[in-house]
């Protein structure tokens, strides 16, 4: 995919025919009543209608894939996984659920987020991607793996999955009470050094995905330089701007 404006769109992952993205803000304020300045395609966290659609345009226009074939569900922090093998789908299909799994070419899957992890999942070998939405409680319910799950079924193989963590919240930002700490394994909880324990998603999902066969060396490490909390001037953070606010768009597309 080669992008062809200056919509702010940054690229993720590349494996072969397959490539990820994500977006910033680009044209943003810092103040609370900006909480959706900047570009947001995400319609059911409060934006206006107007914004959204201006700004899934311009996404069509920059990929030069059309609006009816941008997919993305509307997320519940739900370990639920639709799976698309032919256009077009049942849109019904994309309600309360938290990942996308797909062997068409041709089309954009992705998932909304603002300090949660979007997960982006390649297989070009089988012709096989994935996009997950990963919060505290989907990580701690199986989201990434079920993700992983559909794709085996499809026929992907671990050994050529590739695995990329968009923006989203870092450890040292991500602080939980006990109860959400006690949902993660010990090496992926830091209980001593602030006042309350903070959980890193990105080691637990990695954890998770190389328990389930795939090379340690085909997941990207997560950089810090992406913490929404850190740059809630550069990306949609929910814990700095409220859950009202807009969101970071990360998708993946196979030609």
């Amino acid at each position: 995919m080669r992008l062809t404006t200056d919509t702010p769109i940054h690229e993720l992952l590349r494996d072969g025919n397959v490539t990820a993205y994500y977006t910033s803000r680009g044209n943003y304020a810092t103040t609370e009543e900006a909480r959706y300045n900047g570009f947001n395609v995400c319609h059911y966290t409060g934006d206006s209608y107007e914004h959204t659609d201006i700004c899934l345009k311009q996404l069509s226009l920059a990929t030069g894939v059309s609006p009816e074939k941008i997919i993305f569900p509307h997320q519940v922090h739900s370990n639920d996984v639709s799976v698309i093998t032919s256009v077009p789908w049942h849109k019904e299909s994309l309600e309360s659920t938290d990942a996308i799994v797909t062997n068409v070419r041709g089309i954009i899957i992705g998932v909304n987020t603002a300090d949660c992890v979007p997960v982006a999942f390649s297989d070009s070998r089988a012709g096989i991607i994935g996009i997950a939405h990963a919060g505290w409680r989907g990580a701690a319910n199986g989201i990434t793996e079920n993700t992983l799950t559909a794709m085996l079924d499809l026929g992907a193989s671990p050994e050529s999955i590739k695995v990329a963590m968009g923006p989203s919240i870092c450890m040292s930002c991500f602080e939980v009470g006990t109860e959400v700490a006690d949902r993660f394994d010990n090496t992926c909880v830091d209980r001593t050094s602030w006042d309350k324990p903070h959980v890193s998603i990105h080691r637990h999902i990695t954890k998770s995905l190389i328990n389930q066969g795939i090379p340690e060396s085909n997941i990207a490490g997560f950089d810090n330089s992406l913490c929404t909390r850190c740059h809630p001037d550069t990306f949609f953070s929910a814990r700095k701007l409220g859950v009202n606010s807009g969101r970071v768009f990360t998708f993946i597309s196979m030609q």
